[in-house]
C-alpha cells in the first residue's frame, strides 16, 4: 500500500462466519436475528478501518482508491431453527444493512458470494466432483456440517429453467434502484431499539437517504425489530407531493421463496400522495420511499 506502488481498487472481503454453537441464543430465532444484525452493521467498520490505512499509507494517490467489496455478509452455517436462513426473508435484511454500511462509506461495487446454484437439484456428476475436491476445505473452515447448506447462498436458485429469484437477490434489487448519486442527511423519528441477548443494541429502524439527479429523494428504512412493525416519520428534507412505496416483508423471518411458491417473498409496490407524516414499516423489512422532486 505504500506510495511507491500506484493502484486504483482494493478488494476486501467484509463478511462474519455464521457457527450453530455459537448463534443458538437463549431467545431463539428473534434473538439470533438481532444479533446477526449487530454483525452486518459492524461491516461498516471494516470498510471504514481498511480505508483509514489507504488514506494513511496511499499517499497523493489515496484519493483515486476505491474499495470493491466481494463475498460481503453472512457466511458458514446456520442453528436448527432456521437451517435455511441464507435463502430467506432474514437474510436479505442483513444483505441490505451490509449494502446500506457500504453505500454510506462509498464503496465503489459489491457483490455476493454466488450468482446461482443447484439449490434445489442435483448437480451434474462432473460439476460435483470439481466441487467435492474444494468442499473439505470450506467446511473445515467455516465449522460446517456434512450436510453444507452452501447452495443456499446463491441469489437465483436452481436449476433452471425455472429458477427462484431469491428474497436476497430481491433486496439487492431494491437497493440498487434506490441508491441516488448524493446522500442526503434526514431524520427519523419514533424509532425503537433492539437488543439480542449478548448485548447488542442500536436502533430498529436503519435508513439510507439519497437524492438522484432528477432530484427525487430515495430513502431506504431497514426495519431490523423481529417481532413488531414501526411507525415512524421520515423528514429533514425538501420534496415534492407525491411519493412512490416499495417494500419487500414477509410475516415469517425463515420464509423463502420456492419452486412450488417462487413469489412467496416479493417487492410490493404503490403510489401515494404525501399525506399522514407516519409511515408503517414492517417487522424484519426493507422499504424504499421515493420523494418526488420540490
Amino acid at each position: 500500500m505504500g506510495v511507491h506502488h500506484s493502484y486504483d481498487c482494493i478488494q476486501q472481503h467484509p463478511y462474519y462466519i455464521g457457527k450453530p454453537k455459537v448463534d443458538t441464543l437463549p431467545g431463539g430465532l428473534a434473538d439470533f436475528f438481532v444479533y446477526t444484525a449487530a454483525r452486518m452493521i459492524a461491516l461498516g467498520a471494516q470498510v471504514e478501518h481498511t480505508q483509514s490505512l489507504i488514506a494513511r499509507n496511499a499517499g497523493a494517490n489515496a484519493g483515486k482508491v476505491g474499495m470493491l467489496l466481494s463475498e460481503f455478509g453472512q457466511l458458514g452455517t446456520f442453528p436448527d431453527f432456521s437451517r435455511r436462513f441464507a435463502r430467506s426473508e432474514g437474510q436479505a435484511v442483513m444483505n441490505a444493512l451490509a449494502l446500506q454500511e457500504f453505500a454510506l462509506r462509498h464503496a465503489v461495487g459489491a457483490d455476493r458470494t454466488a450468482l446461482t446454484d443447484y439449490t434445489f437439484g442435483a448437480m451434474p456428476p462432473e460439476l460435483a466432483a470439481v466441487q467435492a475436491s474444494d468442499a473439505q476445505a470450506a467446511k473445515a473452515a467455516m465449522n460446517a456440517p456434512d450436510d453444507s447448506t452452501a447452495g443456499d447462498f446463491a441469489l437465483f436458485a436452481g436449476p433452471g429453467p425455472n429458477t427462484v429469484v431469491t428474497p436476497p437477490a430481491l433486496v439487492t434489487k431494491l437497493m440498487r434502484a434506490h441508491l441516488g448519486g448524493a446522500l442526503v442527511s434526514s431524520r427519523v423519528e419514533r424509532s425503537p431499539t433492539v437488543a439480542s441477548c449478548k448485548g447488542d443494541k442500536f436502533d430498529a429502524l436503519q435508513v439510507l437517504t439519497s437524492r438522484d439527479a432528477d432530484g427525487s429523494v430515495h430513502v431506504v428504512v431497514i426495519n431490523v425489530d423481529p417481532n413488531a412493525d414501526v411507525a415512524a416519520s421520515v423528514s429533514g428534507f425538501a420534496h415534492g407531493p407525491q411519493l412512490i412505496v416499495e417494500t419487500l416483508a414477509s410475516p415469517n423471518i425463515n420464509d423463502e421463496n420456492t419452486p412450488e411458491h417462487p413469489n412467496l417473498v416479493a417487492i410490493v409496490a404503490k403510489q401515494i400522495d404525501v399525506g399522514a407524516s407516519l409511515f408503517t414499516f414492517p417487522k424484519h423489512s426493507v422499504t424504499a420511499i421515493v420523494f418526488s422532486p420540490k
